[in-house]
């Protein structure tokens, strides 16, 4: 069955790219653009995975990983924040992986394929089946 990852990401540019390169390695894609929508879709639970930017309106990354840690019901589930910031306050905050942007496409498959125990040994390509 297929892993539901939630994507919090209010550039839609990179979350199209991101749902297409997700979707494409067999994951179930939600996309939502603030960590208040975030939020309220986690309430009603069914998700393996958080991939969240740092800077977004209204309940920005920090505070989607504050909630998430605060509320036992969510704190289990793996978080990855993303961020073109690498100050400490990414670091202030509970999270299970940080990816800096820009990034390579393979970057984030690699880190959720990691949190969700689907990595298949250190050459992401060889993870995939491609031949090199």
């Amino acid at each position: 069955m297929a892993r539901t990852l939630l994507v919090v990401e209010d550039e839609p540019s990179i979350a199209d790219l991101l749902n297409l390169t997700l979707t494409g390695e067999g994951y179930r894609l939600v996309v939502v653009g603030d960590g208040r929508a975030a939020l309220r879709l986690l309430a009603e639970g069914g998700y393996d995975l958080v991939l969240s930017d740092v800077m977004m309106p209204f309940v920005d990354g920090l505070g989607l990983a504050r909630a998430m840690h605060a509320d036992p019901a969510l704190r289990a589930i793996p978080l990855i924040l993303m961020s073109a910031a690498h100050g400490a306050t990414v670091w202030s905050v509970p999270h299970a992986a940080f990816i800096p942007k820009p990034f390579d496409l393979e970057l984030p498959l690699t880190t959720v394929a990691r949190l969700l125990g689907r990595d298949q040994g250190a050459d992401p390509l060889a993870a995939r089946g491609v031949e090199k």
